[in-house]
């Protein structure tokens, strides 16, 4: 409970060698494997513990959790399903039983048991949010693959493209700039009127 799970560990190996029948001492010890992230050592205990008392639905819970951990979804699968045959409304384990199908990218699968949660449990916004995670990622998943679409090939028509206004501009700078040097150094031819 105070996260030591090094010095847990210890007692618990203690207490596995002093009664190596007692599951408890395994499902204690599978807890803070699970504690410390060694996740194969997790799911050995809860095994273990399985086998001394397999009526504890928490030791399945914990051994899937830890398999999901290690990305070993079948596993999890089975014992999220042995669970939901013992109670098939626990809407903790359908909706991890979903995450688990979402990983697998089983999006029909886990639409199903966030759907089922729901039923049961329809205020639970996170499975709400789970779901719609689910449906957006099948949709995607169905969705015909996109075509590339052809860029438009510019219409060769119109006198006032870009292109044609460059130029005009630059024909009118050389012409001002012939025009200027043609009248360099030339006097300018005044009217002797006064106006």
């Amino acid at each position: 409970m105070q996260n030591q799970f090094d010095a847990a560990i210890a007692d618990l190996d203690k207490a596995v060698q002093l009664k190596p029948d007692d599951g408890f001492a395994y499902k204690f010890r599978g807890f803070a494997q699970i504690g410390l992230n060694q996740w194969d050592k997790g799911i050995a205990d809860f095994s273990m513990a399985i086998q001394k008392n397999p009526d504890d639905p928490q030791n399945y819970e914990r051994r899937a959790f830890a398999s999901r951990s290690m990305k070993q979804y079948e596993p999890a699968i089975a014992d999220y399903a042995f669970l939901l045959q013992k109670d098939p409304n626990n809407v903790e384990i359908l909706t991890k039983r979903g995450y688990t199908y979402s990983l697998m990218t089983e999006y029909e699968k886990a639409i199903s048991d966030y759907e089922a949660a729901l039923k049961i449990k329809p205020e639970d916004y996170d499975t709400v949010q789970r779901l719609q995670y689910a449906r957006s990622m099948l949709a995607a998943k169905n969705a015909p693959p996109a075509t590339a679409t052809p860029s438009p090939t510019p219409s060769g028509g119109g006198l006032f493209t870009p292109l044609n206004i460059g130029i005009a501009i630059l024909v009118i700078i050389i012409i001002a700039a012939v025009v200027r040097a043609l009248t360099r150094g030339k006097p300018e031819v005044t009217s002797s009127r006064i106006r």
